[in-house]
């Protein structure tokens, strides 16, 4: 009923200000003019000019004087009611709208202000009694038989809705937004013969109306009747090649009949024409992307995206699309070469960046990740995400200053999110241990642990920078242990853990963990460590045979050429 609302919410402003001074006047002539109806007039006029300033309050107070002294009067009764309903005082305003009825119940504002008042307190028979009212007996008042439908929809009489959607259609003709709501109540009441027969009277009135042709092809198609809705489409895609919303339409018919070249071709169509909406389009190609692929290929979808394109150049959610379809494809240079695109056409479209920021750092982009950051965090300075990105590519670079600056920042601004709080956390451990704030770094590890305390990252890398720095090993090799409990298997665990034992001197137990991390990868440290501990258990050979191959690995310490060429360790 939001429509009834807005119909008569400002004419009675100016209307009131004239017809109850008019009304004043007749009082004044039949009372011999006499002084309490002036005084009451006076506050009246008063009371409307503070209510058109939004003064309720005073308005209020004035109305009510002079309510006092004409409590008869019908401006007077109006206005007290459309105070008290403001006021949620639902008995009050109804008691006021009717004593303003009784005085002139040709006024279609008080019929519409009692109506109001019914309808805030979702009593919707009493509302339509009103209306119903209303248009039977105030003249030119047919525009309200739409609130009058509605009204009966509302207390479910949809066969009297039905007989009221007739009669505005016989009072104003052919109505296109009365004729869907009258087939829709068709179909819900299972009455697809007479929703059909609607959808024909519409064609008919409208034959130039190709949307009323695709939205009758849908209801036959839906009701089991696809061979005559089909028929619809595809007269009308002859009769109008270039319809492409027709096109779509008849792809969505082919795709659900399982015929997806047909499909395909038809929305191909739809791509092609600059008439038809991109939100359109785009809906169109998520519903094709959800298709297996044997039902529709990466390439017909990447060719939908180029035409998309091509037809919407500056339109950045053509770019968007398409960086989307590339990466489900696999090719995340090109989604990252479209979505960059479409950034550049919007750039403030936080999801994008995002988008962006994922597949640099999935590409290894360093140079690029910074950059972008930087560009997103000038238009979203307070999303957390977008530091924890900039932090990790100065990480990445070793730029540990820059890093601990960023990571510090979206740190404060993750506070309310504890799994974000934790990725902060871990990256600052490993800035701070890159910065040698050695004491930082560990208690940034030790936070993580206190909520995470089988964080793999943390564990491996705090463990293993302590073994490097020769501190707190018993520590480390806790660490290790609850690691290799959870992760048995994993090389760079294994490594880890045979690196602490390594450097506890424990030999024996450290080649376990390396042999079987060495076995299971083909890292340059891994092998090294391996070839180191070798040495110390005295298998000098086997111990150049690993130091050579982690040479050829790479990833390797800076003693590599000296340990092969003098055949003995350094550290």
């Amino acid at each position: 009923m939001k429509r009834l609302l807005v119909t008569f919410a400002i004419p009675f402003f100016l209307f009131y200000l004239l017809s109850v001074q008019e009304g004043f006047s007749q009082k004044k002539s039949k009372a011999d003019k006499k002084e309490k109806y002036l005084i009451a007039e006076g506050y009246f006029t008063e009371g409307m000019k503070l209510y058109v300033l939004n003064n309720y309050a005073d308005a209020l107070s004035n109305f009510q004087k002079a309510y006092e002294i004409n409590p008869e009067n019908a401006g007077i009764n109006y206005m007290m009611g459309k105070l008290a309903l403001q006021q949620d005082k639902y008995a009050q305003a109804i008691s006021y709208a009717q004593k303003a009825l009784k005085q002139d119940s040709k006024n279609k504002y008080y019929y519409l202000l009692l109506c109001e008042i019914y309808e805030k307190k979702q009593d919707y028979p009493e509302a339509l009694k009103v209306i119903k009212k209303l248009v039977a007996e105030v003249p030119d008042t047919e525009d309200y038989l739409f609130d009058l439908a509605a009204l009966y929809l509302y207390t479910n009489n949809v066969e009297e809705a039905i007989k009221i959607y007739d009669k505005i259609e016989s009072h104003f003709g052919k109505n296109p937004e009365v004729s869907k709501q009258k087939q829709l109540i068709f179909l819900q009441g299972n009455k697809l013969k007479e929703a059909i027969a609607e959808g024909e009277s519409l064609i008919k009135a409208y034959p130039e109306e190709s949307e009323y042709k695709i939205r009758q092809a849908e209801i036959l198609y839906s009701n089991n009747k696809a061979k005559e809705g089909l028929a619809i489409l595809e007269t009308l895609v002859k009769e109008e090649p270039d319809n492409g919303y027709a096109w779509i339409a008849l792809a969505e018919y082919y795709k659900n009949q399982g015929d997806y070249d047909k499909s395909f071709k038809a929305v191909a169509k739809a791509f092609q024409n600059p008439e038809v909406q991109i939100g359109s389009k785009i809906t169109a190609l998520e519903d094709l992307k959800k298709l297996q692929s044997d039902k529709i290929s990466s390439e017909q979808l990447i060719s939908l995206c180029e035409d998309l394109k091509k037809v919407h150049p500056t339109d950045a959610a053509a770019y968007a699309a398409s960086g989307d379809v590339y990466f489900i494809a696999g090719n995340k240079e090109k989604a990252l070469l479209n979505y960059t695109q479409s950034k550049n056409l919007n750039p403030n479209n936080f999801n994008l960046w995002n988008r962006i920021l994922m597949l640099d750092s999935d590409l290894n982009r360093r140079d690029s990740l910074i950059k972008h950051s930087e560009q997103a965090l000038e238009i979203f300075p307070n999303q957390a995400l977008l530091w924890l990105y900039n932090g990790g590519a100065h990480l990445m670079k070793s730029n540990y200053s820059r890093a601990i600056e960023a990571l510090e920042e979206g740190k404060k601004l993750s506070s309310s999110n504890n799994d974000l709080k934790l990725q902060f956390l871990m990256q600052l451990g490993d800035a701070y241990n890159g910065a040698k704030e050695f004491k930082k770094s560990d208690d940034a590890y030790e936070e993580v642990l206190k909520f995470d305390s089988k964080n793999a990252h943390v564990l491996n890398n705090y463990s293993y920078f302590l073994s490097l720095r020769k501190d707190k090993l018993d520590h480390a090799k806790t660490l290790c242990e609850r690691l290799i409990k959870e992760y048995p298997s994993e090389p760079t665990f294994l490594d880890t853990f045979g690196w602490v034992l390594y450097t506890l001197k424990d030999y024996p137990n450290a080649k376990i963990y390396l042999e079987k991390a060495a076995l299971n990868s083909a890292n340059g440290t891994i092998y090294e460590h391996y070839g180191d501990v070798l040495y110390q258990l005295g298998d000098k050979e086997k111990a150049l045979e690993f130091w050579q191959k982690a040479k050829i690995a790479g990833e390797t310490s800076e003693f590599i050429d000296k340990k092969i060429r003098d055949k003995k360790i350094y550290e």
